[in-house]
């Protein structure tokens, strides 16, 4: 549901696991972004994307967003990307160290 102790506790639980993550929000999905390869999703042009840091984040990168990070850090209480707007048909983002939330905004959630 949308009770705030079970979100942040399932986010919690997210950066323990080892599993590929999605999580599905009412408004859209949650890709969990890791050291590695990074996360690249289909958006729409001009749609909402938010990089949340879980940890601490280095080496971020968000790509194909108006307003894109290239080496940056995240970090609770610091810098955070909230409501990007998609600029191409494809967004990425890659940490090089922590774990991260890439939010795409949907009109409905599709798999």
């Amino acid at each position: 549901g949308d009770l705030p102790d079970h979100v942040l506790a399932t986010l919690s639980s997210v950066v323990a696991s080892t599993l590929a993550v999605r999580i599905a929000f009412r408004r859209g999905v949650g890709h969990v972004v890791r050291p590695g390869a990074g996360v690249t999703v289909d958006h729409r042009t001009g749609g909402r994307v938010s990089l949340l840091p879980l940890t601490r984040c280095e080496g971020v990168v968000l790509q194909g967003v108006a307003w894109p990070l290239d080496g940056h850090a995240l970090e609770h209480g610091g810098l955070v990307s909230v409501s990007n707007e998609a600029s191409a048909k494809e967004v990425t983002a890659k940490v090089t160290i922590g774990t991260a939330l890439l939010f795409v905004e949907t009109d409905a959630v599709s798999w």
